[in-house]
């Protein structure tokens, strides 16, 4: 296989695993010089090493390919951190707040329409549980979206833990009550405050909190499987 076939391998390769575009013709053009490297390397030898040799020499390119694809790149969040885990999770978790329950004014209402408490007792345990759900879940998913974000990006693990606990904060003191109707239909009540945590609103702050443990944990125990000097060509790529 000449050098030629072998970058057409590794482009397809690298093309099966969604490199970037940029990211891999970074690293076609640092091979390349790599491969011109080893040819002048062993010409200056005058040994009776062949271009096929030399081929050898960089690797397999499913190898290659794979390795690549384990190299967290540097995206939009990783070059802010500050922003994008500190500032942007609790105001991400106030806007799927805010769209769960116009899910609720569209789906949820209508359905309810006509019903008291007189008529259906059950909808004082529903409305109870209904505006701490909304919390939970608004927080806990912008929690789950800044760990994967810190772990695509290669930030510290610590860039994530703080952004779970910015949003059980949040969690912790935002209220959102649901109020059935009592006697009279339609005279239902929703309300969304912020506030000192009453105990049932710690509750909110603890699927945030699990989460962050969760990918501390994850995070420490998963080893790194690159080395810089093993790497060096495809770290420069990334």
């Amino acid at each position: 296989m000449d050098f030629h076939q072998w970058q057409q391998q590794l482009r397809n390769e690298l093309y099966q695993r969604h490199i970037p575009a940029d990211c891999a013709e970074r690293l076609m053009n640092e091979l390349v010089d790599h491969y011109l490297d080893l040819q002048e390397a062993t010409q200056m030898k005058s040994d009776a090493t062949t271009n096929n040799d030399v081929i050898k020499m960089l690797g397999d390119p499913k190898s290659i390919a794979t390795a690549t694809a384990q190299i967290p790149r540097r995206s939009w969040a990783a070059r802010h951190p500050l922003l994008s885990y500190l500032i942007l999770p609790p105001l991400m978790s106030l806007v799927v707040l805010a769209l769960l329950i116009l899910v609720d004014v569209f789906l949820l209402v209508p359905a309810v329409r006509g019903r008291t408490l007189e008529t259906d007792p059950w909808l004082a345990s529903a409305c109870l549980v209904l505006g701490p759900l909304h919390v939970i879940v608004a927080t806990s998913l912008i929690a789950l979206w800044s760990c994967r974000s810190v772990a695509r990006s290669g930030r510290s693990k610590l860039w994530g833990i703080a952004a779970c606990l910015v949003v059980a904060i949040l969690g912790a003191y935002t209220s959102v009550n649901f109020a059935a109707p009592t006697a009279v239909p339609g005279s239902g009540r929703l309300s969304l405050g912020f506030g000192f945590p009453l105990p049932v609103f710690w509750m909110q702050a603890v699927t945030p909190l699990i989460i962050g443990g969760f990918f501390y944990a994850l995070r420490r125990a998963t080893p790194s499987i690159e080395t810089e000097s093993e790497n060096t060509p495809l770290s420069r790529a990334a």
